[in-house]
């Protein structure tokens, strides 16, 4: 029979066929096909079978993410037809100026476009996107000429570097990218001094997406900067006076439609990158007791090679390894492995798991401007996954000597001030409980007849917006909160959460599923935080360390037992905590501040209480990990 009687479904057939043997890279072996003759190019073009190229997309990238963060009907086969070109387009420019001696070719509109494009291709990988990007574009390379010709010469000014949309986008990236191989292998000097500035520089670069004063988001217009409780007069530094205005914070400048709408997006925070991709190389060696040797690189790779095959701790997609036949491409996802789970510190980013980056995702959409509520963005908003910050924490804390601190406030050069600074980390422990509001228009059969108050109104920053007449007591399944400056002793029940299923990933999502369905929480149309009102209480208090933690870490100013409360801010996620240990003065109080970031880490900033919120305070950074359960 003459190929030319064969129906177009069966030459698209042999072009998908012959695809099997080339799951990397783009759809080249087709080409041949559609230079063959008429018959071949009307049977295959993109233009008259969006749906052939449709399933190539399939093939060659990871689905799952985009189906839960965009409609369906921008889910076409003409949409996915136009992505797959113009992704393939990045990518295919990306692996040449990877080989490229020279970047002047290169322009900034492209550099930004693939920059933003390896970014979210990253954030929706389940395995094969990070396949395409590390191994066929050869990600690593590239960034780090990226790095090289466009981050590091702003460290070599007087000035702080600045924290553009592209500098943020390549710290985190740069992240994004580590492996406990990588780590081990690479010169931590430079890694360091390039992200040290963006970590310690706190009075220069953004820890939340709108100012931590504000519990009331949107704002229209702008509120008031909090009221000092002592006169401000600022001094010679420029980084004296703390800036609290809201503002709506830059988009990544390169917009390209992005199946079938514009991709309005804001960069992560670079401060979160920075401090993420620091403590990633300070956790790169396990804390071993001081009565071992220290063991040697090979030893440790091998140390980690072997708990993840006795505990079958291995991140890889079976469903992207079923696919794949280079034995290269199989140790590169080994590589992307947390830490064995008894050193963990600081979770690795996760590129075999998608869904760990959904929050961080409807985060950067809805949440860059203050301004306007998020049904007028177009976009879902960011939700709060109920159940987050349950459970027992470990971390790491970070932050210069105090030094330091006055002698920028004092107006000295920041960023060589910073570069001499003597830096100490410690290790800390908390467990914590979250407790949500029960208004009384749902009266539940849990709540005490007589609590049904309304949820207690925000305060101070300094407390965690906690007014300080806050009085609680404990009661079954919640506590019973109320201010006792208010005439009326309005009583608020905030019930406890409590998770349902344990020993799995899926253990928070499944939970808040049927047992929360009829809690009056947060609803789908809520987009205020019911203007300045707490409607979620944590309380929690600082638990013994683990018990592979060597005896010679430092302890940290919070004693064993302390305790800790705070609230959530839901229109981003934004986590405030203060602590206080029992019988210190006003200086041992801490102020935390940060966000659960990439697969669970809580990362941010914390500052001594004893300065005024309106300026710049002595102020560190932590990351902390949940443990596994």
């Amino acid at each position: 029979m003459p190929i030319h009687t064969l129906a177009p479904e069966l030459v698209q057939r042999i072009a998908l066929h012959l695809l099997r043997d080339y799951p990397l890279g783009p759809p080249q072996p087709i080409l041949p096909l559609l230079l063959t003759d008429r018959f071949f190019y009307d049977s295959l073009n993109s233009n008259d079978h969006p749906h052939l190229y449709a399933q190539i997309f399939r093939r060659s990238f990871d689905v799952e993410a985009i189906k839960r963060r965009f409609p369906r009907d921008q889910l076409t086969a003409g949409n996915l037809t136009r992505e797959l070109q113009r992704r393939w387009r990045c990518l295919t420019r990306m692996r040449r100026m990877a080989a490229s001696f020279g970047w002047r070719t290169y322009v900034e509109a492209d550099r930004t476009e693939d920059l933003t494009t390896a970014f979210v291709v990253l954030t929706e990988s389940d395995g094969m996107n990070a396949l395409q990007l590390i191994q066929w574009v050869n990600l690593p390379t590239w960034l780090d000429k990226y790095i090289t010709t466009h981050v590091v010469p702003h460290h070599t000014t007087p000035q702080m570097p600045p924290d553009s949309p592209q500098t943020c986008l390549a710290i985190q990236l740069s992240w994004m990218l580590c492996d406990y191989r990588s780590l081990l292998s690479e010169d931590p000097r430079q890694t360091k001094w390039i992200t040290s500035s963006f970590m310690l520089g706190t009075f220069a670069y953004k820890n939340t997406f709108a100012p931590w004063t504000l519990t009331s988001l949107p704002v229209n217009p702008p509120p008031p900067i909090p009221v000092s409780r002592h006169p401000i007069t600022p001094n010679v530094s420029p980084y004296f006076i703390s800036d609290l205005t809201p503002r709506t914070l830059p988009q990544i400048p390169v917009r390209f439609d992005y199946f079938g709408s514009p991709l309005d997006l804001a960069p992560p925070l670079v401060s979160h990158s920075a401090t993420l991709r620091y403590f990633s190389l300070v956790q790169v060696r396990p804390m071993f007791d001081d009565s071992y040797p220290y063991p040697q690189d090979h030893e440790l790779i091998a140390h980690f090679d072997h708990f993840e095959s006795a505990h079958g701790n291995f991140g890889g997609c079976p469903s992207v390894l079923s696919r794949l036949q280079n034995p290269d491409d199989v140790e590169f996802l080994k590589g992307k492995r947390n830490f064995a789970p008894h050193y963990v510190l600081l979770r690795l980013a996760s590129l075999t798991r998608s869904h760990a980056w959904d929050d961080d995702w409807a985060r950067l959409r809805s949440c860059r401007d203050p301004f306007r509520m998020t049904k007028e963005l177009g976009y879902p908003r960011y939700r709060w996954t109920r159940g987050t910050l349950s459970g027992e924490w470990d971390g790491r804390f970070m932050f210069p000597d105090y030094g330091t601190f006055t002698k920028i406030m004092e107006g000295e050069n920041a960023l060589n001030t910073l570069e001499d600074a003597m830096v100490a980390n410690e290790v800390q422990s908390w467990t914590f409980d979250e407790y949500y509001h029960v208004p009384a228009s749902r009266r539940s059969p849990w709540a005490p007849q007589r609590a049904y108050g309304p949820p207690l109104t925000a305060s101070d920053p300094l407390r965690a917006h906690l007014p300080l007449s806050t009085r609680v007591k404990r009661a079954k399944d919640g506590l019973l909160v109320w201010d006792s400056t208010t005439p009326q002793h309005d009583v608020a029940f905030y019930r406890k959460w409590k998770e349902e299923t344990k020993g799995s990933d899926e253990a928070v999502q499944s939970s808040a599923s049927g047992f929360w369905d009829e809690d009056p929480f947060l609803t789908d149309d809520d987009d205020y935080d019911d203007e300045g009102v707490i409607r979620i209480l944590i309380d929690g208090y600082a638990i013994p360390r683990p018990s592979f933690v060597p005896a010679r870490m430092p302890q940290t100013a919070m004693g064993p037992y302390s305790a800790i409360r705070g609230t959530i801010r839901t229109w981003d996620g934004l986590i405030t905590l203060h602590s206080e240990s029992p019988g210190q003065t006003d200086g041992a109080r801490w102020l935390w501040t940060g966000y659960i970031v990439g697969d669970g880490n809580f990362v941010g900033r914390f500052r001594d209480c004893k300065y005024d919120v309106q300026r710049n305070g002595y102020e560190g950074v932590f990351v902390m990990v949940k443990r596994s359960t």
